[in-house]
């Protein structure tokens, strides 16, 4: 995800990012009160993706910007708010929802949206780790703050880590 992301912005044509990711980026930017921008420039690394991610991507967009959220997908939005303003989520109107007619998207033919609940709790475990847990994770959050404009606030441990005893 952080390579789609890393593509820069949306720009109609296809040159730059893609309007997936775009969509990703505007449902969960809302919750911290920043959009991503059709102008920003591509940055590294933003090797070659899965053909099925920018679906995937899509349908996180639409699961994030539902109004009946998902509890793991609240959570998400709750770590991504932490991170980026240090307190929890602001949730207004989200700008992409899931399209309900025809044409249907080839997104919705992707991955079954049950699952996704389950994607979004494995996002928010890793980014919980903060910038000394999973690195991946951590490249994934700065890609965010690139193109949203949004600083990250802090670097410590999130509030919902992986429920592991020691």
């Amino acid at each position: 995800m952080t390579w789609a992301i890393n593509q820069g912005g949306y720009d109609n044509a296809g040159k730059t990012g893609k309007k997936e990711v775009f969509e990703f980026l505007s449902n969960i930017g809302r919750v911290i009160f920043a959009a991503p921008t059709a102008t920003a420039p591509a940055r590294t690394p933003s090797n070659p993706y899965s053909p099925d991610l920018l679906p995937l991507m899509e349908q996180m967009a639409w699961a994030a910007g539902d109004p009946n959220l998902a509890p793991s997908v609240y959570i998400f939005l709750y770590t991504i708010s932490y991170y980026f303003r240090l307190t929890g989520p602001i949730l207004v109107q989200a700008p992409y929802q899931k399209p309900t007619g025809p044409p249907l998207p080839p997104s919705l033919q992707s991955l079954p949206l049950d699952e996704l609940p389950l994607i979004y709790q494995v996002a928010y475990w890793l980014i919980n780790d903060g910038s000394t847990g999973n690195t991946k994770a951590w490249n994934f959050l700065q890609a965010i703050g690139t193109y949203l404009n949004a600083p990250i606030r802090t670097t410590g441990t999130g509030l919902f880590e992986y429920p592991y005893s020691k």
